[in-house]
């Protein structure tokens, strides 16, 4: 019954990491995304940090 709870325990984990990793890319994606629209809604104009 360990071996079981084990394994599920460690499905369970790497199916969130996977949902944390695609949650990342986009968050990127979007991030991305925002900054290329206010980038064309400012004429091209970028801003640096």
């Amino acid at each position: 019954m360990l071996t079981a709870l084990t394994n599920r325990t460690q499905a369970l984990e790497a199916s969130q990491m996977q949902i944390d990793e695609d949650e990342r890319l986009r968050g990127a994606i979007d991030s991305n995304s925002f900054a290329s629209a206010l980038e064309r809604g400012m004429g091209g104009t970028t801003f640096t940090s």
